[in-house]
Formats: structure tokens, C-alpha cells, sequence
């Protein structure tokens, strides 16, 4: 057992593997060589005294415990920028502190970043990554996305999507447990989350839900998700946070109705703030990115 932490390089050059599940894919990534990864994970499998990667196919299957260390890792990655982005950028004019769900920072707007620095080279983004909800006052954050119901006086509100549910499994769940019809999914093992139950799609359906006593119950959908693409249930999610799950083909959508929640996502900020202009910016790059230019804004004010 490793009495000291890993480095932090052989810790990225893990998650870069596990997300991708893939040496060569994480090897190009990072700029190194294929055997440079597979050194690497070699080097932390003996260090730890633990399997971190399966083969599977084409396709190098990270251990559960393998997961749990790229998210640790990519927590503390996330914390150490955020410290050093607080110091460089606490009396920035170009900065914005932007407080955002984790799931959908991961699912969602990580892979984006590039495109909002295309937009706005001279912006600087403080993304917090958080469940609590920002005050926007005193706090530090200039904006916040919010998925919820609303309002959240006294801020300025702009919808920007929908939250509407439906089933995602894996290929691997969908073929062990025939799943041909919306019926079948009851039979499988569903994956509960404290945000998005069952119980809903079930009652689009018309039938009753089954009762999930005795399983975890997840508070983050990126963690469901990540359960999902292992193989161990059904989840159910919305369009912008399981796009790249079913981009790679880790999973697929499962046949069945789609349940529209009260929820929505939101972007909220407070008119006053003397960043403003640069809000307004964040705004119009997110809304582009989700494809709704042209589209009159739904807002209201607080």
C-alpha cells in the first residue's frame, strides 16, 4: 500500500485514461506516448496494490476503485485552480466567478471551455463547483447556474433548457435484460437519484414504479451516469447531460416516453453587479452553445 500520495501527473494521466477508456486517447491527450500511460498505470497499480484497468474489447475498463480516484483527483485539480485563479484574478475587471452544479460542470461545460475562450479571449472563469446555492451576495459569485424550479429573488433569471427525462443503460445492461419495450425497464436494476425519481417517467408511462428500497441513492447525475456506463442499471437523465455518453455509445436510450418535470436550467445574476457587461457575455456564449440564439430569452426579474 502506497504510504504517500500518488504524483499529481500520473493521478492526470489516470483520469485522462479512465475518461476516455483508453491509453492511446489519453496518451494523445496529454502529448506523451502510449507507453508512457501504460507505465504509469503500471507504476500506481504496483504502488496502490490494486487492478485500476480491464481490457474490454478495444476499450480499457477502469475498477470502480479507478472512478473514485480520477473524481478525487479531478476535485483537487478543480480546487488548486480555483485557489490560484482566486489570487490571480480577485481584482481582475475581465474575471467572472461562475457557481455551477458539479454534474453539469463535468457533463456539460468542461468540454466547452475552449469554445468560450474563442468567444472571449480576455475572459477570466472562476467556476465553482458546488450543491449550495450561491447568495450573490458577498459571496464572491457573479453568476449561477441553477437547475430547479425558481424563483431566486433577488436575482435576474434567464431559462435556458428544460429538464425532460428519459431511460439510458448501457449496450451491455440493454442486451442482459432484453430490454425491447418501455415495460422491460421495471425488471431491470433501476440506479435512484435523490433529484430525478423514477416515479415520474413510471406515471408517463401509466404503469406503477417498482420500489427501490435498499440500493444507493445518487445526489450527483454524473455519478448515476458513470454507474450506468458501468453496466450496473438504468438511469435516467436529459439531453445536455448525457450527450457524450451517448456520443461514445457508452450508453444508449432505452425505449419509453420522455417526463417533463417543473425543473428548468437557469442562468441568475444580480443587476447591480459591476460586472454586468461580462455576464451578459457568459450569457450569450451559453446561449449559443445550447442553440438558443434567436430565440427571445425567457427572464423575469426578481
Amino acid at each position: 500500500m502506497a504510504q504517500r500520495p500518488p504524483p499529481f501527473t500520473a493521478l492526470r494521466t489516470l483520469e485522462a485514461a479512465c475518461r476516455h477508456r483508453s491509453y492511446t486517447a489519453a496518451a494523445a491527450e496529454l502529448q506523451v506516448t502510449h507507453s508512457a500511460v501504460s507505465q504509469a498505470i503500471r507504476r500506481l497499480e504496483e504502488e496502490l496494490g490494486a487492478k485500476l484497468f480491464y481490457r474490454r474489447g478495444s476499450f480499457m475498463e477502469p475498477a470502480p476503485s479507478t472512478a473514485i480516484l480520477a473524481r478525487a483527483y479531478c476535485e483537487a485539480a478543480q480546487s488548486l485552480s480555483r485557489s490560484l485563479l482566486d489570487i490571480a484574478s480577485r481584482n481582475s475587471p475581465d474575471s467572472l466567478v461562475i457557481s455551477l452544479p458539479p454534474g453539469f460542470a463535468r457533463l456539460w461545460l468542461s468540454s466547452r471551455l475552449p469554445s468560450l475562450d474563442a468567444a472571449f479571449p480576455g475572459l477570466t472563469c472562476d467556476l465553482r463547483t458546488t450543491r449550495e446555492l450561491a447568495t450573490l451576495d458577498g459571496d464572491g459569485v457573479d453568476a449561477a447556474l441553477r437547475i430547479g424550479a425558481g424563483p431566486w429573488p433577488p436575482a435576474r433569471q434567464e431559462a435556458l433548457f428544460d429538464i425532460s427525462l428519459f431511460p439510458v443503460a448501457s449496450p451491455q445492461v440493454v442486451e442482459r435484460h432484453n430490454i425491447v419495450s418501455p415495460d422491460m425497464i421495471a425488471r431491470a436494476p433501476l440506479l435512484d437519484q435523490r433529484d430525478f425519481p423514477w416515479d415520474s417517467w413510471f406515471d408517463t408511462l401509466g404503469v406503477e414504479a417498482p420500489r427501490l428500497g435498499g440500493r444507493p441513492v445518487f445526489d450527483d447525475e454524473s455519478l448515476a451516469l458513470d454507474a450506468a456506463a458501468a453496466g450496473q442499471g438504468c438511469a435516467l437523465t436529459y439531453a445536455e447531460a448525457v450527450e457524450p455518453y451517448l456520443q461514445t455509445g457508452r450508453l444508449v436510450r432505452l425505449p419509453g416516453p420522455t417526463a417533463l418535470t417543473p425543473r428548468r436550467a437557469y442562468l441568475i445574476w444580480r443587476e447591480d453587479n459591476p460586472k454586468l457587461r461580462l455576464i451578459r457575455n457568459f450569457s450569450w456564449w451559453l446561449r449559443g452553445e445550447l442553440g438558443l440564439l434567436g430565440r427571445d430569452p425567457a427572464e423575469s426579474a426578481a
